[in-house]
Order: structure tokens, then sequence, then C-alpha cells
């Protein structure tokens, strides 16, 4: 199949011959003869035709399964032995040149002409079938793509930059290494494409098609992905600060390695992501779905998870200080070994979370419901829990010196050996707790309620004034 391309005035045309036999001279005079009634050039013929012969005799268009393009003009060729000189242009608009160059001849094998370089900036593709068509390295700058069908193209280190592209068919097209800054994209179907280290600066997505996309090692600054679908899309180690995801279903993406500094994921669905050693400090997942996401010794110092839903996800050894989690979801969620310093985890739902052997100094638990959750062995001091709910929690050898525990409710809760020195436990519901071997020296038990409790059988150095069902406790001896 031979595509030719022609411009018409502003606008780039095409038409499409089927090649029989690349050997033909037949074929290809048939071909420019056809071609000169569309282009109604009949000096066209004679200026093209040895051109065309050679195109047609290339090697990619004799297999017969992928289109070559060749870009024509109106005007006489320039020639010579060793290359192909054409404009491409009209009175209203110049679209540079093309120089198709004779890579290699002899007696034996015909010329193989390949296009070496290709502008063609500013011009308008509407409604091509450009399937398979290889298009490597040509400069497209500020074109407008619309309604153009390119399966399975070949579009590695073109430039594209400052271009607008509109319902357009690009599915497992090849972009590896173009250049796209500040293109917009909307309404197109870009699946199983591969962006595999493009520059997509200041680009925008709008309500795309993107399923198993690759952008591995893309820069993406700036870049905006808005209700695009990009389920099981490859972004590890794409250079990405301030990238924007609005309301986009990124589920399963791999987020590996990436830098992700400042970037927003507002309202979208992250399900499953994989953002394992990712440098995202203060970056946004406000109200975003990240059920079981993975951010497995990711870099999130400042980030913003507010309203978030964490289900079952894993932030095992990651940098989460100052960090904000208010009213995040974050039931069974594993922070083991995370540095949570000064995080905030205000009205979140932390029930059935691991965080143990985390680094929590200064952190904000006030309204957090902590059922079930496992703080063993952390340091506490200064971790404000007013008003946290904290049935079943195990505080298990915690340093919870001075803390303000007043008012709540431990029901059920595993204070096993917790230093609980100047803690202030005035009326709070300590019924079914576990208090084994706890140290309560000068803290406050006053109007407490141990109904069936496992409390140290020292309470000497405490005030344990009013306490409540002290006869139903079981007092233990600790040897």
């Amino acid at each position: 199949m031979l595509t030719v391309i022609h411009s018409r005035g502003t606008q780039i045309c095409s038409h499409e011959f089927r090649v029989s036999d690349n050997n033909s001279t037949d074929s290809t005079t048939q071909i420019v003869k056809k071609l000169s009634r569309k282009l109604s050039c009949s000096s066209f013929e004679n200026q093209q035709q040895a051109l065309i012969e050679k195109i047609v005799k290339h090697d990619e268009l004799s297999s017969g399964n992928d289109t070559f393009i060749a870009f024509v003009s109106l005007r006489a060729s320039c020639c010579n032995s060793q290359q192909h000189l054409f404009t491409i242009s009209s009175s209203e608009y110049d679209l540079n040149y093309v120089r198709l160059e004779v890579c290699s001849a002899s007696h034996r094998h015909p010329p193989i002409i390949k296009p070496v370089y290709i502008n063609v900036g500013g011009a308008t593709f509407h409604g091509l079938n450009l399937d398979h068509c290889i298009l490597a390295g040509i400069q497209m700058k500020a074109c407008t793509w619309t309604g153009n069908q390119m399966y399975k193209a070949n579009c590695d280190r073109a430039n594209i930059d400052d271009s607008v592209v509109t319902s357009m068919k690009a599915g497992y097209s090849s972009f590896k290494s173009v250049s796209a800054q500040r293109t917009i994209f909307t309404n197109s179907d870009l699946q199983r494409s591969n962006w595999l280290e493009s520059q997509c600066e200041l680009s925008k997505f709008n309500d795309n098609i993107m399923t198993s996309v690759v952008f591995s090692d893309a820069t993406l600054h700036y870049a905006e992905f808005i209700k695009c679908k990009i389920m099981y899309g490859n972004f590890s180690y794409i250079n990405a600060h301030y990238i924007h995801f609005n309301s986009c279903l990124l589920n399963s993406c791999s987020f590996k390695q990436a830098q992700l500094e400042g970037a927003r994921f507002h309202q979208s669905h992250i399900l499953d992501a994989d953002f394992s050693r990712a440098l995202a400090p203060k970056s946004t997942f406000t109200c975003a779905v990240l059920d079981g996401a993975l951010f497995v010794k990711a870099s999130l110092k400042l980030a913003d998870f507010t309203g978030a839903q964490l289900k079952k996800g894993n932030f095992r050894n990651a940098l989460l200080m100052s960090a904000i989690f208010k009213s995040a979801n974050c039931s069974k969620t594993f922070f083991a070994g995370a540095d949570l310093s000064f995080a905030d985890f205000s009205d979140a739902k932390l029930n059935e979370t691991d965080f143990s052997d985390c680094v929590i100094k200064g952190a904000t638990l006030k309204g957090a419901d902590l059922s079930y959750a496992n703080l063993q062995g952390l340091d506490l001091r200064c971790v404000d829990f007013s008003g946290a709910i904290l049935v079943g929690t195990d505080f298990s050898h915690c340093n919870l010196t001075g803390a303000n525990l007043s008012g709540l409710n431990l029901h059920q809760a595993k204070l096993v050996g917790a230093n609980l020195t100047k803690a202030n436990l005035a009326n709070t519901n300590l019924q079914q707790a576990d208090l084994t071997g706890a140290h309560f020296d000068n803290s406050n038990l006053s109007n407490a309620d141990v109904n069936q409790a496992k409390l140290p059988l020292n309470l000497s150095k405490c005030n344990f004034d009013n306490i409540k069902n002290i006869t139903t406790a079981t007092l233990i001896k600790i040897e």
C-alpha cells in the first residue's frame, strides 16, 4: 500500500494506492496518472514519475504489510545522484521540505530510499488512515490532528510540540522519545501506545483511553491527565514534578521510583497501584481511592491524603513526615517501619491498622478510630489522642508517659508493660483492658471504669479515687 500525502491549501491530504508488483512500471505509471487526475495537474506526471517509481520499489513497501508515505508536491524536483529534494508547499502555506536519501544501491538491489528529515509543521491532518505508517523523526510542530487513524504507527523521535490531537485512534502505536510538549490530546484512543523516554511537559490528556500505556522514563513536568482511563499503565521512573491526574482511572498502574514532587491525584481511582520508592513530597491524593496501593519505601513528606480511601494499603518503611491523613480511610493499612513524625490522622479510620516499629513523634490522632490497631512498642509521648476511639487497640510496651487519655474508650485495649507514668486516665473506659505489668507512677485513674480489667497489684503511686468496678478487676502480681 502506498499513501501519497500532498498539500491542499493549508491542509494535508492523502490518497492510497495498492501496489500489486513492486517491479511493475505499469503499476507505477498508473499510480502517477491517478494521482495527477486527483490533483488536477497534468505536469505532475513528468515531475514525479521517477520519484514514485523509486518509492514503489522500496523494500518496506514490497512486503505489503506496512504503509509507506510519500510526500509529493506540484513543483519540480531538484534531484542528483545522491538524494532527492522536493518541497511540500502551496501558495498559502510553506511546509518546508522533505529529503529522501538513497541509502544503498547496487547492480543486484534497487536503491533503498527512506525519509531522513520531514517537516510539516503547522499542517492539518484530518481523517487520514495512517495505520502502520512510519512517521519516525518527522517534525510536526503545531499541527492539528482530527479524526485520524494511526493503529500501530511508528512515531519514534517525532516532534509534535504545541499540536492539538482530537479523536485519534493510535492504539499500539510507538511514540518512543517523541517530543510532545504543550500538546493537547482529547477523546483519543491511545491504549497500549508506547511513550518511553518521551518529552511531554505541560501536555494535556483529556478523556482519553490509555489502558496499558507505557510512559517509563518519560518527562511529564506539569502535564495534566483529566478523566483518562489508564488502567495497567506504566509510569515507572518518570520525571514528573507537579503532574496532575484529575478523576482518572489508574488502577494497577506502576509509579515505581517515579519523581512526583507536587503531583496531584485528586479524586482518581488508583486501586492496587505501585508507588514503591517513589519520590513524591508535597504530593496530593485528596479524595482518591487507593485501596491496596503500595507505597513501600516511598518518600511522601508533606503529602496530603485528606479524605482518601487507603484500605489495605502498604506504607512499609515510607517517609511520611508531616503527611496529612485527615478523614482518610486507612483500615487494615500497613504502616510498619514508616516515619510518621508530626503526621495528622485527625478523624481518620485506622481500625486494624499496623503501626509497628513506626516513628510517630508529635503525630495527631485526634478523633481517629484506632480500634484493634497495632501500636506495640511505640513512643507515643506528645501524641494527641483526644476524641480517639481506642477499642481493642494494642499499646503493649508503649511509652505513654504524660499521655492524655481521659474520657476515652479503651475497652479491651492491650497495655501490657506500657509506661503510663503521669498519664491521665480519668473517666476512661478500661473495661476488659489488659494492663498487666503497666507502670502507673503518678498517673490519674480517678473515675476510670476497670470492670473485668487486668491490673497490676501495686497501684499505690497513682490516683484511683472513685475508680469504678475495682472489685471485678483482676489484680496481677508481677514477680
